[in-house]
């Protein structure tokens, strides 16, 4: 009986076993998870490179697998640029499209069940020929599942470029096409009418057909959606910078406000008869008109901001003749040939006419006519109106320094009353003069101004140049201060290369200084004789033996002195300016004849021109202007007009009185060494010669001058805002130096900066001046000429 209940407590332990072995079983084993679908994969192949660029008109192809099943279709977006980041694997695109992420997505999506497909990615970004894009495409299987990576391509689409447009004015049966950014004009009161065309690149891969279907506004083969147009400024209206100003438009009863749209349109007619107050019934003033014309193509892409943009001009430009050595033709009575000249030395007053490119002389007066007339597409409002006129002077001239300078008068006020009326053919004429300047050339230009201000856009003008150089015809050189006057009078031939036969350049001119107590023969030799004062000779100790002549002994530790003779010669420089422009033959002041110099006296001893022994800068390169008032060796004579410049020369006076062999010796006191045979010695006597040799003087004739020089010259050239002063000059020329008594001067120049001169060249380009030569000669009291070469 006891075995009855411990079975049946054997089996309840053995069962409990079983259980909890089974339980145990349970948490060790995964099961797999039963996959019901698999996803597809989409694949983008014939498509622009990743990251390139390819034309917008484009061939796609794709395709999708599906492991379980298939490619159901597909759904495909297309995105600006890229939010991708370069530096993560993610695929941040999956925010911007992604279906199988986000169901919402499909908002952008677009179904095929295509594998390929002929796509325009058009630009939409206004005149830019390019955008930057992202490709999305997504296959989805048959039973409704996304590809979770779809398919992507980040490209550039590219076009050929922006539709161009191409203008034409109607004019009764005849299209005339219209130069691209030239503006076409219109007579004032006429009617225009403009028209245009449009084409683009962009329809490259498109066949006759298809671009029909797609370009649907007429004409359907420019691939163009139509036109739009503008007109700018107050005639188009106020128009802020965020309107939308164009043209036409229509009403949007959403909004109760209208907007623009492109349509068929390429054509506008302005009546401009005052049939209407709209722009295109009104009579329009004279001025530009400017309109905007734009367009958009198939690729999405609008016409440049430039190419947009069309000008005309209403009333068209009035004509201007400027006679050119001829005569009045439309006004016979007046038989003046123009333009003509008026030499201001000539007391005649004779007229010279002359053509454009000639050269005339300075110091004249120029006088020119201009005809006018208002062009006959013109309607006139006011019939009883004249032509007005003005004019502008430009000079370019050309500097003394080598470089040009340009200048303008500025325009003269316009004169609406011109001295002859319309002529035998309508024209109406006015003269205009000035006095010209030197070394210049000189544009006049005038301008017609018609009753509505509007000026001759291409205003007629004549060119000339003005200025002659001056002549350098002697340098007569003179013993001691020229008490005895020149040799030559105003009429002396001028300095040319070849001075055969010419009577001042023929011979050498020699001077002698003369030992003291030495007799000589005044028939034989000129003498020069000391003049007074008490000057030194100024010699450095160092090894440069720089040297000056000082009033007296002031550092007698750095330098060796001795007193020393002064001899003197007289320069007579005979110049004059040339006979065509000359103050002198006429006008008495013969001080103008020549208005600046330059010279250089030089010496075979002194090459390096270290001595500058004569009056005024004694150097080729840098002008004598005039006489200064404190200045001295200089004078310009106000009877013949000649330059008195002095030249000086300097000997120890110890060697002039006692002659070298004893001036040696007394050198002594002061080197520490005697003799004739001290080296030192012989040194300075050298050095004491440098003035006894032979020498030249090279001189060059400049035809200007400076203010605030003696004597008095006109030396400023004066420009006037109105070419002419106004009321006329209240007194002297408009070439003083004192303009303070003028008013409107628009520009005033030294009349230096603008001289000519004399200069020669030889046939290598080099600089050959007039040159005078001379000799300096130390007759040394026993019988030799001695020259500082003879010392050495």
């Amino acid at each position: 009986m006891n075995t009855r209940p411990k079975l049946f407590w054997w089996l309840i332990l053995s069962l409990a076993i079983m259980a909890l072995s089974f339980f145990a079983g349970c948490r060790a084993f995964e099961p797999e998870a039963v996959i019901v679908n698999r996803a597809p994969e989409t694949f983008l192949i014939g498509a622009p490179l990743e990251g390139g660029g390819g034309y917008y008109h484009y061939h796609m192809f794709w395709y999708g697998s599906d492991e379980d099943g298939v490619v159901d279709r597909f759904v495909w977006a297309l995105t600006d640029t890229s939010v991708q980041n370069e530096d993560t694997s993610d695929d941040e695109e999956d925010s911007r499209f992604n279906p199988a992420l986000d169901i919402d997505h499909l908002t952008i999506g677009h179904w095929t069940s295509k594998t390929d497909s002929i796509f325009d990615f058009q630009i939409n970004q206004g005149t830019s020929p390019s955008v930057d894009m992202t490709f999305h495409m997504v296959a989805m299987d048959d039973r409704g599942d996304f590809d979770r990576t779809p398919a992507r391509l980040h490209f550039f689409s590219n076009t050929l470029g922006t539709p161009q447009i191409s203008f034409f004015r109607i004019d009764g049966n005849d299209t005339i096409a219209l130069a691209s950014g030239v503006a076409d004009t219109v007579g004032f009161g006429q009617s225009y009418q403009l028209h245009w065309k449009g084409s683009t690149p962009n329809v490259l891969g498109y066949d006759p057909v298809a671009l029909a279907q797609v370009d649907t506004v007429a004409p359907r083969d420019d691939g163009l959606f139509g036109y739009k147009w503008r007109l700018m400024g107050d005639i188009g209206g106020e128009c802020g910078p965020f309107d939308d100003c164009w043209h036409p438009r229509r009403f949007n009863e959403a909004t109760g406000d209208s907007f623009s749209y492109y349509a068929e349109i390429n054509s506008l007619l302005f009546r401009n008869d005052d049939s209407s107050s709209d722009p295109f019934g009104k009579e329009l003033d004279s001025g530009s008109i400017h309109l905007r014309i734009n367009s958009i193509d198939v690729a999405g892409v609008e016409v440049g901001t430039v190419s947009r943009n069309f000008e005309f001009v209403v009333n068209r430009d009035p004509e201007t003749i400027l006679l050119n050595g001829e005569t009045d033709w439309d006004h016979p009575e007046d038989t003046e040939v123009y333009p003509y000249y008026i030499q201001l030395n000539d007391p005649t007053h004779t007229h010279v006419p002359f053509v454009a490119g000639d050269r005339i002389p300075d110091r004249s007066y120029v006088v020119f006519k201009a005809l006018a007339k208002d062009h006959d597409d013109d309607l006139l409002l006011d019939p009883d109106f004249q032509m007005g006129m003005t004019g502008v002077v430009d000079g370019l001239r050309t500097n003394y320094t080598g470089n040009p300078f340009s200048f303008s008068s500025g325009a003269g006020a316009i004169d609406y009353d011109p001295t002859w009326d319309a002529g035998l053919t309508g024209w109406y004429a006015d003269t205009l003069g000035f006095l010209v300047g030197p070394s210049t050339e000189f544009t006049f230009k005038m301008q017609a101004v018609d009753e509505h201000e509007r000026r001759d856009g291409t205003p007629a003008e004549l060119s000339f140049h003005v200025g002659y150089p001056p002549c350098l015809q002697c340098v007569e050189l003179l013993p001691n201060l020229g008490e005895d006057g020149s040799a030559y009078d105003e009429t002396l031939a001028c300095y040319y290369h070849d001075v055969s036969g010419h009577p001042c350049f023929a011979d050498t001119t020699k001077f002698y200084v003369v030992k003291s107590g030495t007799p000589y023969d005044p028939d034989q030799i000129t003498a020069l004789t000391p003049t007074e004062g008490i000057a030194y000779l100024s010699i450095s100790k160092g090894p440069s033996r720089a040297t000056s002549i000082v009033d007296s002994p002031d550092n007698v530790e750095n330098y060796y002195y001795f007193q020393v003779n002064r001899y003197s010669m007289t320069m007579l420089m005979h110049g004059k300016d040339d006979e065509r422009e000359a103050w002198i033959n006429t006008v008495n002041i013969p001080e103008s004849r020549m208005g600046a110099l330059r010279y250089q006296v030089d010496y075979d001893c002194d090459p390096a021109n270290t001595i500058l022994d004569g009056g005024g800068t004694d150097d080729i390169y840098d002008p004598t202007w005039g006489e200064p008032s404190s200045a001295e060796g200089i004078e310009i004579s106000q009877s013949d007009g000649l330059w008195k410049i002095r030249v000086d020369f300097y000997l120890p006076q110890d060697l002039a009185n006692n002659g070298a062999v004893t001036f040696s010796y007394m050198m002594g006191a002061q080197t520490g060494e005697y003799g004739p045979d001290s080296a030192l010695n012989q040194e300075l006597i050298n050095i004491s010669l440098r003035q006894m040799s032979s020498g030249s003087v090279q001189a060059i004739a400049i035809d200007q001058a400076k203010c605030n020089l003696s004597p008095t010259r006109p030396a400023k050239y004066h420009m006037f805002d109105n070419i002419r002063p106004p009321g006329g000059l209240n007194s002297g020329t408009w070439r003083d130096c004192d303009n303070s008594s003028y008013v409107d001067i628009s520009l005033s120049m030294g009349l230096s900066s603008g001289a000519m001169d004399s200069s020669l060249f030889d046939g290598d380009g080099n600089l050959a001046p007039a040159t005078q030569h001379f000799e300096v000669i130390f007759l040394n009291g026993v019988g030799d000429e001695m020259q500082c070469a003879d010392s050495q």
